[in-house]
Formats: C-alpha cells, sequence, structure tokens
C-alpha cells in the first residue's frame, strides 16, 4: 500500500514529528511505501493564475522540487510535482 503523510508542525524535534517517525518506520516495517511532506518546512505557494496547465497543458516553470521543497510560483507546478512523486 502507498502511504501519504502530511505534517505542518514547525518543530523539528516536536512530539508530532516524533509520532510520524514512528508511524512511518512501523508502516515501512510492514510493507508498505510512504512518502512524507513536512509542509511547514517547505517552501510552499499558491496558483498565481497564470492559465499555463489550462492553456498548454504543461506545468508554468519545469523542475519543481528543489532540494524537497516545492518553489512558490503556481499551485499547477506543484500538483504536478505531488502526482510525480505518488
Amino acid at each position: 500500500m502507498r502511504i501519504t503523510v502530511v505534517t505542518g508542525s514547525p518543530h523539528k524535534n516536536g512530539n508530532t514529528l516524533a509520532m510520524v517517525d514512528a508511524f512511518v518506520k512501523a508502516a515501512e516495517s510492514k510493507g508498505h511505501e510512504v512518502v512524507r511532506f513536512d509542509a511547514a518546512m517547505m517552501k510552499i505557494g499558491g496558483c498565481h493564475a497564470c492559465m499555463t496547465w489550462h492553456l498548454v497543458g504543461e506545468v508554468c516553470i519545469p523542475g519543481v522540487l528543489n532540494e524537497g521543497d516545492i518553489t512558490a510560483t503556481g499551485g499547477c507546478r506543484q500538483a504536478a510535482a505531488l502526482a510525480e512523486m505518488l
């Protein structure tokens, strides 16, 4: 089974991430594939309504993922990046 975990806590050594670490380890030990996004640690921006995806059928700027960050320029880029990772 593929599992996606999205966290929002900004505390790198907090209880939430400790709990998520334990969950991910347990799920992986049972053979599940886990993709994790620590959203508070990522640079995420909203869509700027450039209409590129709608008009051209491509993301507005290629090369979305950079060192684990989803760079801010358009929600369509973010959706494409997340879909690629899943």
